[in-house]
């Protein structure tokens, strides 16, 4: 089931979130090839070592990053399949879902990857890398329609299609209700910290 169109929420941020159901996040280390937690943030990253089994591990170079699930990524091939995965939800459950993507490697000759990236049947967003070294995320807030979702990357007009990491969080019941979440989903449109002392993330 797909989600037919898309809407906007901005979400400002006063305090530092506190993190809750940690147990109940999904946090996946795309190319990664062992589980591990992040000693920073205290937060269980899992290889998909054992959910996909297409693409291949790549190792990132000059990934001017020191966290640990940006020192890989898993690369596709630039063909017309789908290549998805798949993740655990509960039906009519409401759920923030994150994809980021770094690709590190210098561009051959200048040229990075441009791709497709689809939540079931409703294209999620184009990712077009022109930055060697920013890390690229798309977030959005969906009410799950069945016990799982598929997370697909496809249609690259330019290299291969590519994924750093995978997240998935669980929302208190009260948060982000609409009266048409049955068929449309909430998707970013800006974030902003009001006073904040440093760049640093104050959530996960």
């Amino acid at each position: 089931m797909g989600f037919v169109l898309q809407s906007f929420v901005v979400l400002l941020c006063f305090t530092p979130a506190i993190v809750c159901q940690v147990t109940e996040f999904v946090s996946i280390d795309c190319g990664s090839a062992s589980h591990y937690t992040d000693t920073s943030t205290g937060l269980a990253w899992t290889s998909d070592a054992g959910m996909m089994g297409q693409g291949k591990p790549v190792v990132v170079v000059n990934a001017n990053v020191n966290s640990q699930q940006y020192q890989r990524r898993r690369d596709f091939p630039a063909d017309s399949n789908k290549y998805c995965y798949t993740l655990k939800t509960k039906e009519r459950r409401r759920y923030l879902v994150r994809a980021t993507f770094l690709y590190g490697s210098p561009a051959a000759e200048g040229t990075y990857p441009k791709f497709e990236l689809y939540l079931d049947a409703t294209k999620w967003g184009t990712i077009t890398i022109s930055e060697s070294s920013r890390i690229y995320m798309n977030e959005m807030i969906i009410r799950a329609p069945s016990n799982s979702i598929d997370v697909c990357l496809c249609c690259a007009t330019t290299e291969s299609p590519f994924i750093s990491t995978l997240e998935l969080r669980p929302l208190n019941l009260s948060m982000y209700a609409t009266d048409y979440e049955d068929n449309f989903y909430l998707k970013v449109a800006a974030r902003v910290d009001f006073g904040a002392q440093s760049k640093e993330p104050i959530r996960y």
